[in-house]
């Protein structure tokens, strides 16, 4: 089929190569326009554009989506289907410019989790189980007839980081599979149930402060949820200052539980940090008398360091965070 692909991130990245290399033809890939990616750096392409220039296929930098401009160029290209990735909600008038119109694909079992951060959400809640659906684009988010769908696995200490890279490439082959059921006319659409919908918005930096007034389990989904993105973080009281203090990995630690490795059971107030020599851990206190282990660390301006390595070279056996 004649398709044009919309998206930006690395991880529709997948999904555009999985389509081109099953013999579609690309008609046009449409992108976010070039931006810097660290301060003093020249713009640069989304890594979909790149994938675009590299393999010499037309692309488009969408900046306004009703621009008539836009809109001519989609026209002119007269695609079977739009295929979207990762990219911006689309009006109808886009929808409308594709004789078989358009699908999406979204990281999430739907209608559970519609929105930007589908995977961070689904950590965050503590689900067990996620995975990727392609739907048909209607005016409405995530909220179409549904084509096809995977389930992945959540692991209990898996974080967003390490599904990332999971469901984009899950996605990838569901997506040839729905297309090619969509060029044979063999779609079963399926409707969405409303009343099983749940919303994920954009997560930012603020969201990644741990509050650790909460269980472990739940400071701890928070911390999986946030990595590597926006970041979960504490202040740490040390230093004479406050610093914010990322944490890129943690453990639920239950300390009422001993063994001949393990034989003191210890009590550590909430926001009390302490290493705990025996189990060679560092170890925050969380509420109810839970405790958390922070096992990747990382101050400002340092590198990531382990929990015991922090604890030996920051703190003289008990620190403070909030």
């Amino acid at each position: 089929m004649k398709l044009v692909f919309m998206g930006s991130p690395d991880f529709a990245v997948p999904s555009l190569k999985a389509l081109h290399q099953a013999g579609h033809e690309i008609a046009l890939v449409v992108s976010n326009p070039d931006k810097r990616r660290s301060r003093n750096g020249s713009p640069e392409p989304t890594p979909v554009k790149q994938y675009a220039i590299d393999h010499q296929i037309d692309y488009f930098d969408a900046i306004e989506l009703k621009d008539p401009s836009f809109i001519d160029k989609i026209r002119s290209k007269k695609a079977d289907l739009i295929v979207v990735v990762a990219f911006r909600i689309l009006p109808p008038v886009v929808l409308e410019q594709a004789q078989k119109g358009a699908v999406n694909l979204h990281a999430s079992l739907l209608p559970k989790y519609r929105g930007a951060a589908p995977i961070h959400h689904a950590i965050l809640n503590g689900e067990t189980e996620t995975g990727c659906t392609i739907f048909r684009l209607n005016e409405k988010m995530d909220a179409g007839q549904m084509i096809a769908k995977v389930h992945v696995p959540i692991g209990p200490n898996d974080t967003t980081g390490d599904l990332y890279q999971t469901l984009s490439d899950e996605g990838a082959s569901l997506l040839v599979k729905a297309v090619a059921l969509l060029e044979k006319d063999e779609v079963t659409y399926t409707l969405q149930d409303e009343s099983q919908a749940s919303p994920a918005p954009k997560v930012f930096a603020e969201d990644g402060h741990l509050d650790f007034t909460q269980l472990a389990q739940k400071v701890h989904n928070r911390t999986r949820a946030m990595t590597p993105f926006p970041g979960a973080w504490v202040s740490y009281l040390g230093h004479g200052k406050d610093e914010k203090l990322l944490i890129h990995r943690t453990l639920v630690i239950d300390l009422s539980s001993t063994d001949h490795l393990q034989s003191t059971v210890i009590s550590i107030s909430v926001g009390e940090l302490r290493f705990d020599g025996e189990r060679k851990k560092l170890l925050l206190g969380c509420a109810a008398g839970t405790t958390l282990a922070l096992e990747e660390v990382q101050l400002p301006g340092r590198s990531r360091i382990t929990g015991v390595e922090f604890a030996k070279s920051n703190m003289l056996g008990i620190g403070v965070v909030q």
